[in-house]
């Protein structure tokens, strides 16, 4: 019996000297676990970089006009962090339905932009060559849009736009943007209506041998920064045996001009012809047709800048 009662102990000691070394492992997960955590929560840093701008019009409609147009901006980068930061920086233009035009992901400069610790700088865009090339066409891809119409006019769509740009961090590539930093001011591209003619009304017939004709159209509406000036193109639809057709084929046929008057300024929205100035012919029909062109290519304007085409004839001189 008492070699029974001295046994127990025995097996009960193996038990615990078995189940340890399990107890020792599972410690040991758990704590590699916690310091995992706690490594990671050091070393994940919130974001500290906060990027201002505002974008100013003229609003460009000609996505190549974008590169100069944000060297004219001037960005405010603020590091709020207690580290020195090395960045380079990604940027968007997008539409308010989604669609945009952004830096490509795996767009990475040579060379990172350095900002110390609780620094502010206020920068152009070709100071910074780690932003100017987020910008750049090479390193832009299309998303949303037709590639083959953006690509082929280089016309940004009509619609409101917002710019963004956001900060990673040059050897982990995180973004360091503070959430809601980094866009500018909403803009809205327009794309202008082409003139409209006015004076002499479709079909006229002027029968003043060496009174002045008053060529009048109304002005396309355009944005600030741009000069829009006219040309006006006069074809004799009789010369070409052309009376019966639509006034507007010849001139898409490439017609020779029967008159031509280029770089009419603004705010000039007319032209007088007559008075010996422009040999009409007696019983001739002519169509007329104003292209509006704006020289600093800021305004779009849709059909190339081409009103419709009216048409006058001019009466036999009296007798």
């Amino acid at each position: 019996m008492k070699k029974i009662k001295s046994l127990a102990p025995l097996h009960f000691d193996l038990g615990i000297l078995t189940y340890m070394p399990r107890v020792s492992h599972m410690a040991a997960v758990i704590c590699t676990a916690i310091l995992l955590f706690s490594t990671s929560t050091v070393t994940a840093q919130p974001p500290t970089i906060n990027i201002s701008f505002m974008i100013a019009p003229p609003y460009p409609v000609f996505l190549s006009s974008y590169e100069e147009k944000m060297n004219e901006v001037i960005f405010t980068i603020t590091n709020t962090g207690s580290s020195a930061q090395e960045l380079y920086f990604h940027g968007e233009i997008t539409k308010s339905t989604g669609e945009r035009v952004a830096t490509r992901e795996d767009y990475k400069p040579s060379v990172p932009f350095s900002i110390g610790a609780f620094e502010t700088v206020s920068i152009t865009l070709s100071e910074i060559p780690a932003l100017d090339g987020a910008f750049n066409q090479s390193n832009m891809e299309i998303i949303g849009f037709d590639p083959d119409q953006i690509q082929l006019s280089g016309v940004i769509p009509e619609g409101v736009y917002t710019i963004c740009v956001r900060a990673l961090d040059f050897s982990t590539d995180q973004v360091v943007s503070i959430p809601g930093t980094g866009c500018s001011n909403p803009f809205n591209v327009l794309h202008a209506m082409p003139p409209r003619l006015n004076y002499p009304a479709n079909a006229y017939t002027f029968c003043q041998e060496f009174g002045l004709l008053q060529f009048n159209w109304t002005p396309v509406q355009q944005a600030p920064g741009s000069v829009i000036v006219y040309d006006l193109e006069i074809i004799d639809m009789t010369i070409l045996g052309l009376e019966e057709e639509d006034p507007l084929l010849p001139f898409v046929d490439g017609a020779a001009r029967f008159y031509v008057v280029e770089d009419i300024p603004t705010p000039q929205y007319n032209y007088f012809a007559g008075g010996g100035d422009i040999p009409f012919e007696p019983n001739h029909k002519y169509a007329w047709r104003v292209r509006a062109r704006d020289i600093m290519e800021t305004t779009f304007i849709r059909d190339e800048g081409y009103s419709e085409a009216f048409t006058f004839t001019f009466c036999p001189a009296p007798e």
